[in-house]
């Protein structure tokens, strides 16, 4: 049975939603509209191609709909949307009560088919019982235009009477919606208290995401970053991992000397001893002209031709038994041809007396390093292929030949080094190191030697670590042999050294940094503070100081500072650590640089970590990391971008472990400074610029300064107002400051957008949006779970503002709104969701509160 309103022109409205009017045929008909449960009155469907003047569409999908809302009711979110977001229309019901239809006279042509016209004619008796509803009608419509055109004769003859009395209420009412509303008066404490009765779910709170959006994403574009992660640190290979290979390059080439050519004699004797004779009388000739003349003409003749004549005797020698004077002859000619310039042949020559000759001739002796200069120098002007070390390999066997026969000779070491040497500048540190080998113990080039050999077994480590598939046991055993060379060295030193030199300096260095490579923290911590010459009190990079310690390059102190830092932050020992970046900082002054502060921030990481693995957090451990923190420069570009977001993420973190509220709004206080450091930062991507401002309002909301939070969000929102991750702060934000402060502007503001802060929606706009957005194509659970966050914050704030304003017909219509509001929030519920009976339970207790309020 229908109830009937209002009147609206020719048709009548039922409380139910029908429309009842009279067809053009007369009938009685009613149209039904699709039944949408309303969370107020004023409330209309929401259209997502009906958009308002005063807000853009939010994007293509999901347009803009201020026109949805009245200026204090929230929007139809009840039904699942259909494919089409346009209301449906249910097809028009006719109530006609006739039995059929009116049948036409039957024609003529019944007769002359023989039918029986009589039987089929319906009687007088029928026709008039079936006629009465068109006449009821006829006679229902004619009511209604009577009735239209006499209440129109009685306004023309009373409309100048009562146009004056139209006039002032109108102005009446101008009047009164001009004047502010009466403001309720709120005890202190009263909101505080409602919200104790309904508590916000945890569940219904999300976690925010520091680089974008929330885990528990509404935003109109999801994101897909991760939040900030901790960095990274790789796993240790056992001999510290892949390498670089070193850069080296072969000595450059020396440009030969004049090669001054073989002048044999005119007439030469097949007499040895007159051959013999004459070569001595061109060699005294040429012997008297000196070294001085060595460019001159003559002098280079006189050169050639001695050499053809010796050539020339030595020749004939080969046939007598006279071996003394064959090696004399051969030792002029290895001299002889060194002179002029004939290096391989003088090697030759001088191998080969030192080989014959009788040891102790000096003149035996001599020839083998008349043949070892000669190699020397080819080797230098790059006689043969270079890398082939052909003339070194000869050099060698020199050195093999005169530790044989001369095993004492005071030059024995000092020819080793060199060769080593030699074979270390030509890329054979291989070969370099079984040259050092032969160095004695007791020699001075001992402690060169040694270093010089840890040297070569670091390279050739180096070298081969560089390869992926390098063997780590291999690796280890190049580095234990580098070290013992360092130790060996560094022994011998500090036994007979009165203070510190650089060779000692550097050779704790490299041990340091083997040590380091193994992941041995103590010995990295004996090499570089310990000992009878510790290198960090060694040391100073300016040239004016203490005159017990050396200047090194700054390179060289950070090196050593470096490890120092890296091997006490590994054991545990921050404070030690941060002590020696002090010492560093002071020591490089001017020149300390953002190494310095790299190994600052690391040490804050650390510090971080350490906490956060705890299960709580105290104010001492809060003071700790401020005073670490302090140690780091302001708008440093030391630390990276992500570093920092991960350190303001892990103050809201450990805001959580807190054990209570006035140390947990600490912490969030320092997450959102950390915020306004990573602002201020050039570097900032712009597409990072405003999830880190969502992030500093909520902490900052979270710290208490809900009126800063509210300032930044404000400040975003006019430029970007569709960010719905801040819309939903500034909803949170407005709801606290109307708790904290008892403030009637502020809940309200919190339900519905106010004229001073027009860019923040409310929760009944957001909801609108959000509604939209979960059954859209877009919609996810997440969205689904926000959607009935901002229901839940929408009803308790109607709910509250009910129990403290003055009117009991506003009092009554907002309770009337909470009750559908809950009611629209349970058929927003996902059936079959985790969180299904939380949210039941939730929109129960607080109907039940907002019943019981009544």
């Amino acid at each position: 049975m229908h109830r009937l309103g209002q009147t609206l022109g020719t048709s009548l409205r039922c409380d139910c939603g029908a429309t009842l009017f009279v067809s053009l045929q007369g009938r009685l008909v009613t149209a039904i509209d699709n039944q949408r449960p309303e969370l107020d009155d004023s409330a209309v469907p929401i259209r997502d191609d009906a958009t308002t003047d005063d807000d853009a569409p939010l994007d293509d999908d999901a347009p803009n709909r201020d026109d949805a809302l009245s200026d204090d009711d929230a929007p139809n979110l009840d039904d699942e949307p259909s494919g089409d977001d346009e209301p449906t229309t249910s097809p028009i019901i006719t109530l006609d009560t006739e039995d059929k239809a009116p049948k036409k006279r039957k024609n003529k042509d019944a007769k002359k088919r023989d039918e029986k016209a009589d039987e089929e004619r319906p009687s007088r008796r029928n026709r008039k019982k079936n006629s009465w509803p068109l006449i009821a009608g006829a006679g229902f419509v004619a009511l209604l235009l009577l009735t239209s055109i006499t209440m129109f004769l009685l306004q023309s003859t009373g409309g100048d009477q009562s146009q004056s009395a139209r006039d002032r209420s109108n102005a009446a009412k101008q009047k009164q919606a001009a004047a502010p509303p009466k403001k309720a008066v709120i005890k202190p404490g009263t909101l505080k208290n409602l919200v104790a009765q309904v508590p916000t779910p945890l569940f219904a709170q999300p976690t925010a995401n520091v680089l974008g959006a929330t885990e528990k994403n509404t935003s109109a574009t999801q994101t897909k970053k991760p939040i900030a992660s901790a960095p990274a640190e790789s796993e240790r290979s056992p001999y510290g991992g892949q390498t670089q290979a070193p850069v080296t390059s072969l000595p450059e080439r020396v440009e030969p000397r004049q090669r001054i050519p073989l002048i044999e004699p005119a007439k030469s004797s097949n007499y040895f001893d007159e051959a013999y004779n004459v070569a001595y009388q061109n060699y005294e000739a040429w012997a008297e002209l000196g070294d001085k003349a060595t460019d001159s003409e003559e002098y280079q003749t006189k050169l050639g031709e001695t050499l053809g004549a010796v050539k020339v005797a030595y020749g004939l020698s080969l046939r007598r038994d006279n071996l003394e004077k064959r090696n004399e002859l051969l030792y002029l000619l290895a001299f002889l041809s060194l002179k002029a310039g004939h290096l391989m042949e003088a090697a030759i020559y001088g191998e080969t007396a030192a080989r014959l000759g009788d040891p102790e001739e000096s003149a035996t002796r001599d020839a083998a390093f008349i043949a070892l200069a000669a190699v020397q120098e080819a080797s230098s002007n790059h006689w043969g292929i270079p890398e082939e070390v052909g003339e070194l390999r000869f050099m060698e066997t020199i050195a093999q030949l005169i530790e044989t026969k001369w095993p004492d000779d005071p030059q024995r070491d000092q020819l080793w080094f060199t060769l080593g040497q030699l074979y270390a500048a030509f890329e054979h540190p291989k070969l370099a190191v079984d040259a050092y080998s032969h160095v004695g113990k007791d020699s001075d080039a001992y402690v060169d030697a040694k270093i010089a050999s840890g040297v070569a077994y670091w390279s050739i480590f180096l070298t081969e670590a560089s390869h992926r598939d390098a063997d780590p046991d291999a690796m280890l055993d190049l580095l234990k042999k580098s070290s013992d060379e360092f130790r060996a060295a560094v022994t011998a030193m500090e036994a007979d050294l009165k203070k510190p030199t650089m060779r000692l300096l550097t050779a704790k260095q490299m041990l340091a940094v083997i040590a380091d490579r193994t992941g041995d923290t103590t010995d990295v911590i004996r090499w570089t503070t310990k000992g009878k010459f510790p290198v960090v009190g060694s040391i100073r990079v300016k040239k004016t100081g203490n005159p017990k310690t050396i200047v090194v390059p700054a390179a060289f102190a950070q090196t050593i500072f470096q490890l120092v830092y890296k091997a006490q932050t590994a054991e545990g020992d921050l404070q030690g650590a941060q002590k020696s970046l002090e010492t560093l900082d002071v020591m490089l002054g001017k020149q300390s640089g953002s190494q310095v502060q790299s190994m600052q921030y690391a040490t804050a990481i650390r510090r971080f970590k350490e906490v956060l693995a705890q299960d709580t957090v105290s104010m001492s451990d809060v003071k700790m990391l401020d005073e670490t923190l302090a140690k780091t420069p302001p708008n440093s570009t030391a630390a990276g971008l992500q570093d920092q977001l991960w350190m303001a993420q892990s103050w809201a973190t450990l805001a959580e472990k807190a054990p209570n509220d006035d140390l947990a709004r600490k912490c969030y206080e320092r997450a959102a400074k950390s915020c306004e450091t990573i602002l201020s930062a050039k570097t900032l991507p712009q597409n990072m610029l405003a999830p880190t401002q969502v992030r500093q309002a909520e902490w900052l909301r979270l710290a208490g300064k809900t009126e800063a939070s509210l300032a930044v969000i404000s400040q975003i929102l006019e430029t970007t107002p569709n960010v719905f991750d801040l819309q939903r702060q500034a909803a949170l934000t407005l709801e606290e400051l109307a708790i904290q402060n008892d403030s009637e502007d502020k809940l309200r503001a919190a339900i519905q957008s106010s004229k001073d802060q027009p860019s923040i929606w409310g929760w009944s706009k957001l909801a609108v949006n959000l509604h939209r957005l979960r059954y859209s194509e877009r919609g996810t659970e997440q969205h689904a779970m926000s959607l009935l966050e901002a229901h839940f914050h929408l009803a308790r704030c109607r709910w509250m503002l009910a129990q403290v304003v003055d009117s009991d017909s506003e009092r009554a219509s907002l309770e009337k709104q909470t009750l559908k509001q809950i009611a629209s929030a349970r058929l927003a519920i996902p059936e079959g969701s985790e969180a299904e009976n939380k949210w039941l339970d939730t929109f129960n207790k607080l109907e039940t509160v907002v019943s019981g309020s009544k």
